[in-house]
């Protein structure tokens, strides 16, 4: 049965096989200097496991809410955010294991999530889709979003991929401002989700291609 994914759209803005820890020194000073050399938090990145539906939930709930108000009519903004719905996808999709989901914990508390996989748009086997990353807007435009970007980019050249696209609203400036300085470009796909328009933008990420089996399973 296939999973309904049209709630897992990279929006929010903002594998390792076990726990991976961000504390390398050089992201440690680059954050301190943008905190005004204040001592940085602890970052551990994770790969979702099955259980983890409610966190992700939440933070893709609350998410939606804090940013998309002005975006979305109220309506379809409620019928996005039901809290039991963005559970139960979650739930079939880690389940499933179609989508590689990370999640960003900030002093052991959640708050940031990520997923992609093979592209859904017939685009090649060597392009990925990145397709969500949310986070709670307590702690955003400090950095950790941008730690998870890097993390979700890399674990893209590692598994062979040597492109990557994603959706995004049309008048969600925050959240193109965020993509673009990742080095992603526009492209001239538009679309229509939840009554509102998306652009596809796209970003090269390996010099030298590598000739894989498509692996679609969504």
């Amino acid at each position: 049965m296939p999973i309904n994914l049209g709630l897992l759209r990279f929006q929010g803005v903002g594998l390792a096989h076990h726990s991976i820890s961000c504390y390398n020194e050089r992201k440690k000073q680059e954050m301190e200097r943008r905190k005004g050399g204040t001592e940085m938090s602890k970052i551990e990145l994770r790969k979702a496991e099955t259980g983890d539906e409610k966190v992700l939930a939440h933070i893709q709930t609350e998410s939606w809410k804090s940013a998309f108000g002005g975006i979305l009519s109220p309506e379809e903004l409620e019928r996005c955010t039901d809290i039991q719905k963005a559970e139960a996808m979650y739930k079939r999709v880690l389940e499933r294991g179609s989508v590689h989901m990370t999640i960003e914990f900030i002093d052991q508390k959640p708050h940031c999530i990520a997923g992609w996989s093979q592209n859904r748009n017939d685009l090649g086997a060597n392009t990925a889709e990145l397709i969500c990353i949310h986070s709670l807007a307590d702690k955003r435009h400090q950095g950790y979003g941008s730690l998870m970007m890097e993390h979700v980019l890399n674990e893209m050249k590692q598994a062979g991929y040597s492109e990557v696209v994603l959706w995004v609203f049309e008048k969600n400036i925050t959240a193109i401002k965020f993509y673009e300085k990742h080095g992603f470009v526009l492209t001239d796909r538009k679309q229509e989700a939840h009554g509102a328009a998306e652009i596809m933008y796209t970003k090269k990420i390996r010099n030298r291609l590598i000739k894989r089996k498509s692996s679609r399973t969504i």
